[in-house]
């Protein structure tokens, strides 16, 4: 039902739903209210709703750009998932929220992605009607995972300077730790020897003076 209106009226704009399937089979009827007869109809074709999704692949830890372009369509959600499409953060293939709420169409933003995601090329940056969830749109995107370039001396005589670079890949900051007979992340491992750099946040090479007490 659109509404009750007496004849002979002005023009009236009607706001269709989004849900809305496409077809070319629907008539818009005008039905006398009092014998409810249909005294007049009028073909007419209806065009899906849509949504276009433009982003690109990025890595994890980046800022991404997102940008979207609307007909039939007045608000939308951002989720990104995985494995397929998803809806609300209920869909099993549900990763993280992009958008906060909802975000009005023919609009963009710039999205920090999340350090913790894994790299793989299956992911989507998703767009969903906020007022019909089964209205999704998405654009498929391959996220590179964080990653740390590191180089440093194969071997140095206790009390010499250490030379260390590293590139940082979607990783804001980092600890270097020197260790003994195995991999270490604290002072609580049981393979930790020495704090080199607590918090190395840029890519600039560091020079670290080794303790000349450390066993060979």
């Amino acid at each position: 039902w659109s509404t009750q209106s007496g004849c002979d009226q002005a023009p009236k704009n009607w706001s269709s739903p989004s849900s809305l399937v496409a077809g070319n089979d629907y008539k818009i009827c005008l039905v006398d209210h009092q014998s409810m007869t249909v005294r007049s109809c009028q073909d007419v074709t209806i065009v899906a709703a849509s949504v276009t999704v433009v982003a690109g692949d990025f890595t994890a830890g980046d800022e991404v750009p997102i940008s979207w372009t609307c007909s039939g369509v007045a608000q939308v959600h951002a989720y990104l998932c995985r494995g397929g499409s998803c809806a609300a953060t209920t869909s099993a293939n549900y990763v993280q929220s992009i958008s906060r709420g909802k975000m009005a169409c023919d609009s963009a933003m710039i999205w920090k992605s999340p350090t913790t995601l894994v790299g793989a090329s299956d992911y989507s940056i998703c767009l969903v009607d906020a007022t019909a969830v089964q209205n999704v749109w998405c654009q498929g995107v391959a996220v590179d995972g964080p990653r740390i370039n590191a180089m440093a001396n194969s071997s140095i005589v206790a009390g010499e300077q250490l030379h260390i670079s590293y590139q940082l890949t979607g990783i804001e900051s980092i600890k270097i730790v020197l260790c003994d007979q195995g991999p270490c992340t604290d002072a609580l491992s049981p393979y930790f020897v020495a704090w080199v750099q607590y918090a190395a946040v840029s890519n600039s090479p560091i020079v670290w003076p080794s303790p000349s007490t450390m066993d060979a």
